[in-house]
């Protein structure tokens, strides 16, 4: 969602419905380890592009961690995905892959 405030000025949030049952992959799944990580990996950068407010970043990550850790997900790994997001700049600029052949 998007907010203007003359004080703030533009305001971004992610528009979670009351529909959403925040449902992904549980842990005990038979997945490869890596699946979770990155799951929880892709929604954190996610909200890290959309939000542009630290304060509202920190309430919607500490929504996801509890979804996550109500999964199975280990705290650990929750938390230590979480952390290397924040720390992340805002970037919202596409950079396409380099496809020239290696050496």
């Amino acid at each position: 969602s998007v907010l203007f405030s003359f004080l703030e000025g533009l305001i971004t949030d992610v528009n979670i419905k009351s529909t959403d049952a925040r449902v992904y992959l549980h842990f005990s799944s038979f997945h490869p380890r890596n699946t979770f990580k990155s799951i929880v990996y892709s929604q954190c950068l996610r909200y890290r592009r959309i939000i542009n407010d630290d304060i509202k970043l920190q309430r919607r990550l500490r929504e996801l961690k509890d979804c996550s850790v109500r999964l199975g997900y280990p705290v650990t790994l929750v938390y230590g995905v979480t952390k290397d997001v924040v720390c992340r700049q805002r970037n919202l600029t596409y950079k396409p892959k380099d496809k020239s052949p290696p050496n």
